[in-house]
């Protein structure tokens, strides 16, 4: 079972069209007072906020209709783009289950969250061709986008990092990421990875 990081019950939500995993990067540009305040008070703080996907697919200015399971996000890198937007580039760290969430004077979301934590992170026998084909994308490929080192050996990861490449649907993102057991998220990436190629 992995271990959590600390952080408050309540954060900063972002609600994106978007899947984050677990040390994945992704770029985002900020141009809302909302979000350009929240990702202030993360700096100054050392906070992390969380990234939600909603389930219409779309941002809305009212309360937002969102999944129940997000990622932390660590802010990584940040500065003002060509185009006089900020320009963040955040790292998953910790997925988390959203128990409720509220809409602030400000247009920001908190959510009260816990951690969700996932078993079953050795990598069996039985995982062996994702394993092996992991190695060969990370020899072949640079479209896997993580500032962590390869951790083939932990089930999670490697269903993350696959995913990643296979990009699949959201909601197929949302059901691996979603899963507590990480045996059964490597099947749910190998059951993808089946329907696109007969021969595996």
């Amino acid at each position: 079972m992995t271990t959590p990081i600390q952080y408050p019950d309540t954060i900063p939500l972002f609600p994106l069209n978007v899947v984050l995993f677990p040390q994945g990067l992704l770029e985002l540009r900020i141009f809302e007072i909302r979000y350009l305040d929240m990702i202030k008070d993360c700096l100054k703080q050392q906070q992390e906020f969380g990234v939600v996907l909603t389930k219409a697919g779309l941002e809305t200015a009212g309360s937002p209709d969102i999944e129940k399971i997000g990622t932390l996000a660590k802010i990584v890198s940040f500065d003002q783009g060509p185009d006089g937007l900020l320009h963040i580039t955040v790292q998953g760290t910790e997925p988390f289950q959203v128990n409720s969430h509220s809409l602030q004077s400000n247009g920001l979301t908190l959510g009260r969250t816990q951690p969700h934590l996932t078993q079953n992170e050795k990598i069996l026998d039985s995982h062996s061709k994702p394993v092996s084909l992991l190695k060969k994308i990370l020899m072949n490929s640079r479209e896997l986008d993580t500032l962590t080192p390869p951790i083939l050996g932990e089930a999670s990861w490697v269903a993350y990092r696959l995913a990643e490449f296979l990009e699949p649907t959201n909601q197929e993102k949302l059901a691996i990421l979603a899963e507590s057991n990480a045996q059964l998220k490597l099947d749910k990436v190998e059951k993808i990875i089946k329907s696109r190629n007969s021969d595996y």
